[in-house]
């Protein structure tokens, strides 16, 4: 098993920085943040940091997750 095999985004390694955004648009707050801890840990690429974070951001002030993932 890889190390990112318990990821909600299984091919999160694979997303380039513009897909993000829609990739993650079905995840949850707390899906998203394990996005992040892995990030953080892992490469912590600037870009990346940031669309993750903002994306927390608008999850915990109110937005709701997309019910499909695209």
């Amino acid at each position: 098993m890889t190390e990112h095999a318990h990821l909600p985004l299984p091919d999160y390694d694979h997303v380039t920085v513009g897909a993000l955004p829609a990739a993650i648009a079905p995840l949850g707050a707390d899906e998203v943040q394990q996005l992040l801890d892995y990030e953080r840990e892992h490469a912590h690429r600037l870009p990346v940091t940031t669309v993750l974070e903002r994306r927390i951001e608008r999850l915990r002030s109110g937005a709701a997750p997309m019910t499909a993932r695209p």
